[in-house]
């Protein structure tokens, strides 16, 4: 970074010095480091030099990122007027997720399944791809897209999350998760829904050791001086924790349906019996506790003979 700045210093205002170069470099750091406003107007310094679509689709992600969804929209239009076949394919998938954050998926659709085409291996353009089809209620589509990328990479915890939500939305009956609580007719399949639900706490347990490993390289990092790839990596830790969050996050509504269908199962004649006797907690936890109570009226019992 210091060595962009000072080439910047020397150069800025050169005749045909490609300072954008250097904007669209340091750009990348600032985005690593999600200092977006820095990212942002780096990028439309470069872009006032040189309009190349990389800058504009960098801007575009940023602005996403500031939910100024106009404006992103526009750049990556921009970018996709411009761009190479590679650059192009991350234009469209860019376009697509911003139109999946303000819930259209139907107008993300074309965006979605052009990046597909142009990058038919992508993970990410098929998890996004599936979710698209998922909102519009495309189950079959949404499955195709997610056993792809189940097959390209099946220990990914964001394909195993669009996994679980599209097993889900299938249960439900409706893609929209916006919409679940006016379709959801408990009880569900429980059998389903704690295999997911396990499926989800071993994705927590990957990703909270990655979000464990890079704040440990970003200690090292600021240890040894070197204060710029300290950030990068505490900005990775931001990324894999805003992926935890949704994990956690689904996996508690999956431990609720699980609740609510456990709950709606038929009980048996000797257990209906022990919830006549002693309440409906399960029986092991509910014995640790009989004996808890009685260990403690003997100790007392003993210091008072």
């Amino acid at each position: 970074l210091q060595a962009i700045n000072a080439h910047l210093a020397r150069y800025a205002g050169t005749p045909g010095a490609r300072v954008d170069i250097l904007y669209g470099l340091r750009s990348l750091i600032a985005l690593e480091q999600d200092q977006l406003a820095a990212a942002i107007s780096d990028l439309e310094s470069a872009i006032a030099i040189s309009s190349q679509p990389e800058y504009l689709n960098n801007l575009g992600v940023a602005l996403i990122s500031q939910r100024r969804f106009d404006e992103a929209l526009q750049a990556l239009g921009a970018a996709q007027l411009q761009g190479g076949e590679g650059l192009l394919a991350a234009a469209h998938l860019n376009r697509g997720l911003a139109l999946l954050i303000l819930e259209e998926p139907l107008a993300a659709l074309p965006d979605l399944q052009q990046a597909h085409t142009l990058n038919p291996v992508g993970i990410a353009t098929l998890v996004a791809l599936a979710e698209g089809h998922r909102g519009a209620n495309a189950f079959p589509e949404a499955q195709a897209a997610v056993d792809r990328a189940l097959n390209l990479a099946p220990e990914d915890p964001l394909v195993q999350l669009e996994a679980a939500r599209l097993s889900l939305a299938r249960l439900v009956g409706q893609g929209s998760q916006t919409d679940w609580e006016l379709w959801i007719r408990p009880p569900l399949d429980k059998e389903t829904l704690v295999s997911l639900r396990e499926t989800l706490d071993a994705q927590i347990l990957v990703l909270e050791s990655q979000v464990l490993r890079e704040r440990q390289r970003a200690a090292a990092a600021d240890a040894a001086g070197l204060t710029e790839s300290g950030r990068v990596f505490e900005g990775s830790v931001r990324h894999i924790d805003t992926l935890l969050f949704d994990l956690r996050f689904w996996r508690t509504v999956l431990l609720t349906e699980e609740g609510v269908a456990a709950s709606q199962e038929q009980v048996g004649m000797l257990r209906r019996i022990y919830n006549t006797l002693f309440g409906d907690d399960p029986p092991a936890p509910r014995a640790r506790q009989d004996l808890l109570a009685m260990s403690q009226e003997y100790e007392l019992s003993l210091l008072h003979s």
